[in-house]
């Protein structure tokens, strides 16, 4: 995401603050899911597990092309984070 902020600042007209904020989005996300994800990795099994992670994070990550706002890109951002 870095890579492309100013591309992605230019066509949907962002702040740096929200620049900021989409790019916090997966890294908050990710540091509040690790951990009852990582009960349920030890509870369920691993395979179903990283076959949801990975379908979740797909799916987040391809509609996070689709965006025309900034809320909708800073929720597929934090969905990539519980992928």
């Amino acid at each position: 995401m870095f890579a492309v902020f100013e591309p992605v600042k230019r066509e949907l007209h962002l702040t740096d603050a929200q620049l900021g904020w989409v790019g916090s989005a997966y890294i908050i996300v990710l540091s509040l899911a690790a951990l009852p994800l990582g009960v349920i990795g030890d509870l369920r099994s691993r395979r179903s597990v990283i076959t949801w992670g990975v379908a979740i994070w797909s799916a987040a990550t391809a509609l996070g092309g689709f965006v025309n706002r900034f809320w909708e890109l800073f929720a597929f951002r934090a969905v990539v984070g519980v992928g």
